[in-house]
Parts: structure tokens; sequence; C-alpha cells
């Protein structure tokens, strides 16, 4: 029994052998059987038994019995069973490629035995490829090697399955060898089409489409050139514009346009070439088209070079690339402005062609059917900023950290100012820079600002022209003698590095010693930047009466506090320190209910005090236990706070499934959860606390002159008070 390997198929495929072998009486036979089947494809092997071969008169014989040497070597997922002529056969669906081979012992009803030798070649689904071959007929081809789209091994089996008749004796082979082959001979000229299954034994199979041309060598064929020439030699007049050649030739073509002089057309330009039969391709030879190579198939070709008109494409104040025809695309360039000019935009004079950025000095478009008139248009330099930058110093910007600004134009201005955007009276200037310059680093310090708010910020120049031209919204013309850059933001920082003058006046000094030179000093209610300390002297930065940066030392008898943002707390409010402490609390324990409102009189509720108490404590994480309040969604402030102050026995749900965070609470419930905050397993509520917090100040909680019950509501001051009081 020979051994034969798979290849893959589109399908995967089963060779089936059956060996009978036959004796004397009873009478024997050998039978072989190769078959080639598809893997995961429900697959019958019919095991033919010739019953004629064990026949002895006019018995009606059949298969009595089947057995196998082994049932392990057939292919996973088949097995035996009986057709309903009572016939062996194996069937199902083979799940793995290869190659199988089993021999059966077939019993005969009149005693006769028959040994099957079965072969199952298993073929995966096959890839393709494809192969041109272009060949001389009656020349013999020992061997061509197939082209198996880069798949490699040992081969099976080579089968033709497919295609045209081949005349002559042209085969394939390459069963049990590491390369297929074509070989023979093609004795009648033509086109043949062949399909060739080439088995590997991995089971992988290639289904190859192969292209035969064959043609006859002795047979020439005309070649006719028309506006193109076919090249004969190397002289300036080797040309012609019909000839013959013979199949397999090269052949050279050349395009030119010859007027009626026989002359060369400089209107017209070479586009593309027209070819019959249409399946020859032109090699182009350069870059330039227009001349180019083709292989001479056996029959005649027709050569049409195809021209388009040269359109004229005129630029003036600038250039343009290439010699162009309809449909090209063209570059144009302006040339370097004239003194004291720069290149403002294109204008199309003529041509109707649409360019991709009118605005920039090198631009294309693509031509049409007519000539093209370009423009490019100069006007004098205008008056204007070259370039501005600023740099914030740190990471976070922060009101009262000073922000360098860097600024270039390119004429002197008078003066430059920097701008910010208001709601209510739109562009303000906030700081004087410089007067004139072209360009300057200067210092601004932002004080009016507010901590955490984001500003809109441009600078603005007076020019030294009586007026600058520039459109209105409804048309007109305006003459404006500023200029401006472009916007910029600045996010400030929620901290703030700057303090206001706590006294009628302070005393600054050049060092931290009042034995150093004084300079004078700065009036109560002045912004300054604290940007170091040295013992009890405080290193400032502010600007001076005339906006100048000045970075001195302030005496210790000049004290600062951080400024107030809130318009409804004033200083001379018994909960003023409170309110600032808990806004420049770290970690914050509240803001306002506005950027310059902090609501005072509002009634604070259940998720903002325990939100105080939290923060107030550290921000202390939540053991991370599960939350049982459908009210208290993740994405609120208060929920950690919530989830914190419950496992803290602080406070509980106002049911088992709700917290009810917006709900107002009274003096007795604040003096009770910060009790239980300072006093952990304590509860507080019947009295306890409110002793606890008045013990000291004759029963006022906490020196507060506010009643603890129920029923009074407890206002935000309140709140602040209280912890400012106690954990300061």
């Amino acid at each position: 029994m020979k051994k034969r390997l798979l290849s893959l198929l589109l399908a995967l495929v089963f060779a089936v052998s059956l060996i009978p072998m036959a004796l004397a009486a009873p009478k024997v036979e050998t039978l072989m059987h190769d078959e080639i089947i598809p893997v995961d494809e429900y697959s019958e092997v019919v095991l033919n038994v010739d019953l004629s071969l064990f026949a002895d008169g006019d018995e009606e014989l059949k298969v009595s019995s089947i057995a196998a040497e082994d049932l392990d070597l057939l292919p996973p997922g088949m097995g035996l069973s009986w057709t309903e002529d009572h016939m062996p056969m194996l069937k199902g669906k083979p799940t793995e490629a290869g190659y199988y081979e089993q021999t059966f012992t077939v019993g005969i009803s009149n005693g006769g035995i028959a040994y099957y030798d079965l072969y199952l070649f298993v073929a995966n689904p096959p890839t393709r490829a494809f192969q041109d071959l272009d060949l001389e007929i009656n020349k013999d081809y020992p061997s061509i090697p197939m082209e198996l789209g880069g798949k490699t091994g040992t081969i099976y089996q080579v089968n033709v399955v497919g295609g045209d008749p081949v005349p002559g004796s042209f085969v394939v082979g390459g069963n049990g060898s590491e390369t297929a082959n074509f070989g023979g001979t093609v004795n009648t000229p033509g086109t043949y089409y062949i399909e060739v299954q080439v088995l590997f034994n991995d089971g992988d199979q290639v289904l190859m489409t192969a292209t035969l041309t064959a043609i006859d060598p002795s047979v020439e064929h005309f070649v006719t050139a028309e506006n193109c020439f076919i090249i004969t030699g190397e002289g300036e007049s080797d040309y012609t514009e019909k000839t013959t050649r013979k199949p397999g030739d090269v052949v050279t073509v050349s395009f030119k346009v010859l007027d009626y002089f026989h002359k060369e057309d400089m209107s017209r330009r070479f586009d593309h070439w027209e070819v019959t039969p249409s399946y020859i391709t032109i090699d182009e030879v350069g870059s330039a088209g227009g001349y180019g190579t083709f292989i001479m198939p056996d029959e005649d070709v027709t050569i049409v070079g195809v021209a388009k008109p040269i359109m004229n494409v005129t630029v003036e104040g600038g250039d343009c690339s290439g010699i162009p025809i309809a449909g090209d695309s063209v570059r144009i360039t302006a040339d370097d402005p004239p003194a004291g000019q720069v290149f403002d935009h294109w204008e199309v004079v003529s041509g109707g062609v649409t360019l991709d950025d009118p605005n920039s000095p090198e631009t294309e478009f693509i031509v049409g059917n007519e000539d093209v008139t370009v423009k490019a248009v100069f006007i004098h330099e205008k008056d204007g900023f070259l370039s501005f930058s600023y740099d914030t110093m740190d990471k976070e910007p922060m009101v009262g950290s000073p922000i360098m600004i860097s600024f270039q134009l390119n004429v002197e201005v008078a003066r430059v100012d920097l701008e910010y955007l208001t709601e209510d009276r739109g562009w303000v200037k906030c700081k004087y820079l410089a007067d004139d310059t072209k360009g300057d680093t200067v210092t601004y310090i932002p004080s009016e600002e507010k901590p955490g708010s984001t500003v809109t910020y441009r600078l603005a120049a007076l020019t030294r022209s009586e007026s600058i031209s520039k459109p209105n919204e409804d048309g007109t013309i305006k003459n404006d003698p500023w200029i401006y850059t472009d916007t910029f933001t600045i996010t400030f920082s929620k901290e703030t590095s700057q303090y206001v003058v706590d006294s009628s006046s302070a005393a600054v000094y050049e060092e931290p010693s009042e034995n150093s030179k004084g300079i004078g000093e700065i009036e109560g209610g002045h912004f300054v930047t604290v940007v170091e300390t040295k013992g009890d002297w405080s290193k400032i930065v502010y600007e001076d009466r005339y906006g100048w940066v000045m970075s001195k030392y302030l005496t210790p008898k000049g004290e600062t506090e951080k400024p107030n943002p809130f318009t409804d707390v004033s200083v001379s409010d018994p909960y003023y320190d409170a309110v600032l402490w808990a806004y420049y609390a770290d970690p914050q324990i509240t803001d306002g209910m506005t950027d310059t409102t902090f609501g005072p009189e509002l009634t604070v509720t259940r998720g903002q005090c325990v939100t105080f108490l939290w923060r107030a404590m550290g921000k202390p994480e939540p053991s991370g236990g599960k939350n049982p309040f459908t009210d208290v969604p993740a994405d609120q402030y208060y929920y950690k706070a919530v989830l914190w102050a419950v496992e803290k026995g602080i406070t509980d749900g106002v049911t088992d499934t709700t917290f009810e965070p917006n709900t107002t609470l009274s003096t007795q419930h604040i003096i009770t959860f910060l009790y239980r905050t300072l006093n952990p397993g304590k509860d507080g509520w019947s009295g306890e606390a409110a002793a606890w917090a008045g013990k000291d100040d004759g029963g006022k909680p906490f020196g507060v002159d506010i009643a603890v019950n129920n029923k009074t509501d407890c206002p935000r001051w309140c709140v602040v008070q209280f912890l400012y009081k106690t954990v300061k």
C-alpha cells in the first residue's frame, strides 16, 4: 500500500482507496480505491464491491460482513455504515485534514472474501493562484515551475481539474516532490486556460488558474501608429508609422504630434495611449510620458497617441510650474513683494479656475479647457502685532501671582494696554503695559480677578497712524487707530497668593530688617502678593501708584489678610473670619453659592452639613460599603460625605433607602452632628450636645448668639462659625 500526501483544496478532500484481493475457492479479490474529500463537509464513501467477481452461476450475492484492522485510523468524524443495497460505506463529517489509509476485510454471502485498501485524503479549502505562460508552438518545455502564491511543502498530487484542452503534449507534474511544474509542447497557436489542483501532504491545496498563450514566432503581424511613431533604430530618422513584428518582439513607440508640414506641433502635449487590442499595456520609459514599449502579441496592433491642447497660464506678479493641459494641476508662486508691501491675495483674471487657497502666496488649481490668467495682489504693509505670548510662572496661575507678557510689533506704537472682557461693559483696560515701543516683556499682577474664575484677555496697541480703515458690520468703513492681538484665556486657581494690607498703612523696606533702608509705605487696603517669608517679615510683590511692579519687604507691623470674595459678607459681620477661614481652608470646607455671594442666611441642608463636617475632618475615605440610599447618586458632591457620616454614626437616613440631602436642618441637628463627630460613640440628641456646646459661654453654643432647639433653622454662617470655633 502506497502512502499519498494530501493537499489544500477550497473544500477539504478525502482520498479513498479500496483493494480487494482474489484467491481460489473461496474466491478472494483485492480492490483499491483513492478519494479526495473536503474537511468539515458531510461525505459518503462507498466501498464498491463487484459481487460478479465472486459469483458461481446465477446465485444472488450480497456483502455479509465487514471488519477493519483499526478504526482509529479513520478520519475523526467518520464511521462505518451501510447503503440501501447493503454495501459497506464510510460516512460522516471529517474534522481534521490529512491522509488516512485503512484495510477492510469484506465477507461475501457465498464465502468469498474481498480485501479493501481505502485511501482517504481530507483536504483544507483551497487558496487561489494565477500564472501566465507565454509559449512558442512546437517548442519542448521540460519543466516550468508553477507559481503557487508562496505555498511550499511536499506535494501529494497534482491534477488538472478543468479548463480548455491544450493541443499537443502539455502536462502537469510534481507528485511527491517539492515543486509542481508544467511541461511538454503545444502544437497550435492560441490562448488556453487550465485549472490545476495541487495537493500537499499537510492537507493544504492550491487551485491555480494558468493562462497559456502559444504563438507561432515565424508569423509577423502589423503594427500601425497614429499620432506617434514606431522606433526602428537609433537614428533621428529611424521611425515609421507602420511595420510588421513577430509575436514576442519588443516594440518601442514614441509620441510626437506633427502638423501638416511634418513639423512638431508645440500647441499640444501627450496625454495617454489608446491601444487595440485593449489588453496591450504600454510600459512607459522615463517620467515625461509618450515613450514606451510593449510585447507584440499574436495579432495586429494599432497604437494611437492622444494629445490635448496646451493651455497658456499667465501669472502676473508670480510664476507657475510646467506646461499644462486640461485636467493638470498647476502650482503658482507669488514673487517677493515690493518694498513696504506684503502679499494679500490672488485674483483670477480669466479662465474660471478655483484656487485651493487664494490667500496663500503659493497655491494650486486645476486647468480647464481655456487659457488662464491670475494676478498676485500686493498691498502696503499694515501696522500689527508680529507675535505675543504670556507665562503664568506657575503650573496653575493664581490671583496675585505675576504673569510675564511679551509682545513684538512691526512698527513702533504710542502705547500698549492689556484688556479683559466683561459681560456688561465689553473690553476694559486692566493694565497699561508700555509706551513708545515695538516690543517688550512686562509683568502683570492680577488683582481684581476672582480666584477660580476664567478671564479672557487681549493686547491693544495705539498706533501712530491717524486712522486705520476697518469694515463695520453694515459694510461701511470706520477709522480706528487701535490694533489688537487674538484673545487668550487664563483660568485661575481657587487658591490665591494675594493679600490685603490690613492697616491704615504699612512701611516697606529693601531688606527684612528695620535697620535697612525704608522706601515708604503702602496704604491700607492695597493688594500685595506674598512670595516668601523670613521670620516675621514678608517678601511682597505689588504695583506702586505709577504701575511699576515692586519687590520689597513688609514690616511685621503691616499685617495682611486674604481678600474677601463675597459681597454679602462684611468685615463687620461676627462670622466674617469663619467664612474666610472655611473658604481658604485646605481642603476647602465650602465656597459660595456663586463666585461673589456666600448666602450666609440660607438654611443649611443635610447634604451640605455632612459635607462641611467631612471636609473639616480632612475628607476621609468611606470604607467602601454599599450605598443604601436611592437619592444619593455617586456624581453628587455629598456622596462620599453621606457614606462616611452614616458609617461613623453621625447621622443615618430618614428612611432605610432615602437620605433626603436637600432637607434643611435645625440648630439642634447641627450641634448634635458636630458633637457626634468630635465624640465618637456618643449620641447627644436629648440635650447632652447642647450642654457641651454652651458649657463655657453661659449656654450660648461656642459663644454664638443663637438658640439651640429643633425648631430654629440653622443658617450657613452658623455652621461655619461652629466649625471655626471647634476644629480650626
